[in-house]
């Protein structure tokens, strides 16, 4: 009894590490983008890759969608309708 418990035990936990690594690993295969506020164009713009964000800054990290991939006439639906 004890030692079907343990292997059970085991298994969740190799199950969940591998699962945990698997979801960040696929997060940061993701196309990212930073949005920083400039104030001569009053909107956000692309940052480079070597800009340092401070504290006070308005900033926005954000998730290229490929549009061209989606079948004609369809869409997405970003956010759900309450």
């Amino acid at each position: 009894m004890i030692d079907a418990l343990m292997v059970g035990l085991i298994c969740f936990v190799v199950g969940f590490f591998a699962g945990d690594r698997f979801r960040k690993l696929k997060w940061t295969m993701l196309q990212w983008q930073v949005l920083k506020w400039h104030d001569s164009s009053l909107g956000y713009r692309l940052a480079s890759t070597t800009t340092k964000v401070k504290k006070g800054e308005k900033v926005y990290i954000a998730l290229k969608i490929d549009t061209e991939a989606l079948p004609p006439g369809d869409g997405i639906q970003l956010f759900e309708e309450e």
